[in-house]
Order: C-alpha cells, then structure tokens, then sequence
C-alpha cells in the first residue's frame, strides 16, 4: 500500500510540474520576441548617449540568452513524450527558471550601469523599460514562485540601487517609489500565481477524470463513441466500437461510401433532440453498407455533452445483430421445414387463414 501510495504520489508531482512547465513556456516565442525587440529599442535610443561597443556587447548578450532560451523551448516541445519523467521535468523547470534569472540579471547590469552614464531623461526610459518588462512577465512567470520573485529582484533592484546611491532628492525618491513598485508587482504575482494555480489544478483534474472515463468506457462492452456537436470531428471511440464498426462509421454522416450508415430521418431526428439538450435512449437502428448487403442491428443511445470543453455527442451502441437473426430463423423454421426449407403445413394453415379473413371482408 505504502509503494502505491508513493508511486500516486510521484505521478502526481511529475503531472503537477509537466503542467506547470507547459504552462510557462505557453507563450515563451512571443515573450522573447517581446524582449529582443525592446533591447533592439532601448539600443538605438540609448545609441548617442553611451559608446557604440558597451550597447552592442549589451544586444549580443540579450539575443544570444533569447536564442538559447528559445531552442531550449523547442527542444522540448518537439522531444517524444515517452522520454518525459520526473527527473527530466525538474531538469527543464530548473533550466527556465535559470534562463529567466539571466535574462533578468542582463536587464537589471543595464539598469544600474547604463542608468549611471546618461541623462535624467534617459534613466526614466530604462525604468519604464523595466518597469514594463516585469509587469508582462508577471502575467506569464506568476505560476513559479521561484521564477517570478527571481526576475522581478533581478530586473529592477540594481535600478533601484541606481537610484538611491545618486544622492540627490529626486533620485531617492524614484528609488523609493521603484521600491513600492517591486512591492506591489511582488504581491500582484503571488495573486495571480495563486488563481493560476487553482486553474492548474481543474485543468490536472479534468485530465485525469477524462482519463479515467476513457478507461471504463474501454472497458465496456458497448461500443462508445463521442463526436464534435459542431464539427462532427471524432473525439473518442472505445476498442468495442472499432470491433464493430472500424474507423469508418460516423453516426451522424449519412453521406457515408465506405463503413456503414444510419438511415437519414432517424440522423435528423436525434441530432434535432441532442441540440434541443435532450438525450435520446434505446433506439433501434439499422446499419447498412453501400459495399456489402450486410446489416447491423444496434440499440442506440444518445446524450449531450460537454467532453474536454466543445458541446459532444456521447453515443452508445449495443450489437443486436445477431438475437435479431435469430428471431427472424426462429420465424423462418416455424414455417418452414428444418431439412429441406419448404413451407410445412403450419405456413399453410397461416396463409389459408389470412385467405380466408381476406375473403369474408370482401363479401361484407
């Protein structure tokens, strides 16, 4: 009990952190982006104010982060999700939130150095700089604590510094007030990081309970499947309906060349109900193929719902191909002889019957 409970444990700390990093990284393209195109700015903002090589080692250093950062990302984006664990997971969180704290560590050397070589004017546009830097990384960071207090720290506490150590009154209080900022920019984070980390855990849970639906419905000896509302696109069939039915059959195509069909007015019917957000239980339907003269005979049933967020069909199959050929070989042997198939005395006496109902209404 105590290994199952530690192996529950592991595979949730491994789904809890895969989630998180994907979370992180969901908009790291964008982000770089972001970031290379306000060094490239601040450069040629900054181009008269400071020499030519300090800007330019600056740009290099920045990209070369950015381009590293970025292949890290794709690295992963692209590696096989087999080779995904535990380990490798803690490896790439400690790996971003190392790229973030450069990242941050690079901005913050141009807050406190390049800050110190130019004009008021222009130290107010490095802090603004900053200042909506940190504030775009907040929406993205806020999920790792680590990651976040590190930029923000790394980015504005050496402008700070800057600050406080020019001496004069104006200064000081831009020090004080980036302090304020930090603060406020700090709380804002471990807010946002909060709510972020409830939405991780519905968004964990929902993947789980979907999981485990699909493993009970695979289970079942129902053939199960769930179709796009909208789109009619497949989302989910079980291993049953495959036996059944193959890739081919969609419920809802009365078009279909290739696998099986149900017939139009019934389609029509039960997609009408399903839409109206009513469910339809234990229909009989008949299945037939353009290719073969094969038949399916199938109770189905159909409800609404709503599967990983888009409206969805859940539809169920239950293969009654075969109770109902024997009910039409049971009726066939009442009247017919078992060794050479011919109409035995009981069909006689049956049709003989109607015959003669027949002839009695048209006396009448």
């Amino acid at each position: 009990m105590d290994v199952d409970n530690l192996q529950h444990s592991y595979n949730q700390e491994f789904i809890r952190n895969l989630e998180k990093y994907k979370l992180l990284t969901g908009s790291t393209p964008v982000s770089l982006l972001i970031s290379t195109c306000l060094a490239v700015i601040m450069s040629a903002v900054l181009h008269g104010q400071l020499a030519y090589e300090s800007l330019l080692a600056w740009l290099v250093v920045v990209l070369f982060i950015n381009i590293t950062r970025l292949l890290v990302f794709t690295r992963f984006h692209h590696s096989h999700s087999g080779t995904h664990n535990q380990e490798w997971i803690q490896f790439h969180l400690r790996v971003f939130r190392f790229g973030t704290l450069l990242s941050g560590l690079v901005w913050g050397w141009a807050g406190f150095v390049f800050a110190q070589q130019v004009d008021f004017t222009h130290q107010l546009f490095i802090t603004f700089t900053l200042g909506g830097l940190t504030v775009g990384a907040t929406s993205s960071l806020a999920t790792d604590k680590l990651a976040i207090i590190g930029f923000i720290l790394a980015t504005l506490m050496p402008n700070t510094i800057h600050y406080f150590i020019s001496g004069s009154q104006l200064p000081v209080a831009m020090g004080l007030m980036l302090l304020l900022f930090i603060g406020f920019m700090l709380n804002a984070a471990r807010l946002q990081g909060k709510h972020l980390h409830e939405n991780l855990n519905l968004r964990i849970q929902a993947k789980q309970q979907a999981k485990q639906f699909r493993e009970v419905l695979d289970f079942s000896p129902v053939s199960v499947s769930i179709f796009s509302l909208d789109t009619e696109e497949v989302l989910y069939i079980n291993k049953r309906y495959l036996e059944l039915f193959s890739h081919g059959f969609n419920p809802f195509n009365t078009d279909n060349e290739t696998g099986f069909s149900i017939e139009e007015s019934q389609i029509k019917s039960v997609k009408s109900r399903v839409m109206n957000n009513q469910r339809v239980s234990n229909l009989l339907l008949k299945l037939t193929s353009p290719r073969s003269s094969e038949v399916k005979w199938c109770i189905g049933s159909f409800l609404p719902i709503n599967y990983l967020d888009p409206p969805s069909i859940l539809s169920w199959f239950y293969d009654i191909t075969d109770r109902v050929e024997m009910e039409e070989k049971i009726r066939h042997l009442a009247y017919h002889d078992a060794l050479t198939d011919l109409p035995n005395r009981y069909l006689f006496e049956d049709r003989l019957s109607l015959a003669l109902r027949h002839a009695q209404r048209n006396q009448k």
